[in-house]
């Protein structure tokens, strides 16, 4: 018996995707038969290695897609197995899904705007950059030469 003969009697006997994982191993694996016959090939000749070589690639090739084959038909009556025996009640309300929640940081200035509002303060919003007119102008700061600009921007920063 060849090899690709045995394969087939073996593919045939499988059941279960964990059996045809375990003949995949057998034939493919490192250690595997397909691997073993082609260990053997180093030790003839330039002539019957080419054809030996060849031999084996077209029954790697054919071991493979009739895995891949038997794999796809084990997903399928697995699926339709389940179909079977699993049925979906569609009278079933919904199930809720939460869309997400606050920030931490979000919630801490929250609390503590909220502790500040209770104690009489306000909170106020505004721009994160002012211009020229709030930061000098309005506060009556002179601003008549470009060095005092600088020199008061450099203490606004610090």
């Amino acid at each position: 018996m060849t090899l690709e003969n045995i394969f087939t009697n073996d593919l045939n006997s499988v059941t279960d995707s964990k059996s045809l994982e375990e003949l995949r191993l057998k034939y493919l694996g490192k250690k595997g038969l397909i691997s073993l016959e082609l260990a053997k090939i180093g030790k003839l000749s330039a002539a019957e290695r080419k054809i030996k070589g060849q031999e084996i690639n077209k029954i790697k090739f054919n071991v493979l897609s009739a895995i891949q084959q038997k794999k796809t038909e084990l997903q399928n009556l697995e699926i339709n197995c389940l179909m079977q025996t699993e049925h979906l009640d569609i009278t079933l309300p919904e199930r809720k899904i939460d869309h997400g929640s606050i920030h931490p940081i979000s919630y801490v200035i929250a609390e503590v705007a909220e502790i500040f509002a209770k104690l009489g303060f306000t909170a106020v919003t505004g721009p994160e950059i002012e211009d020229d007119y709030h930061n000098f102008t309005a506060l009556n700061i002179a601003s008549s030469t470009l060095l005092g600009k600088c020199m008061i921007l450099f203490i606004f920063l610090i």
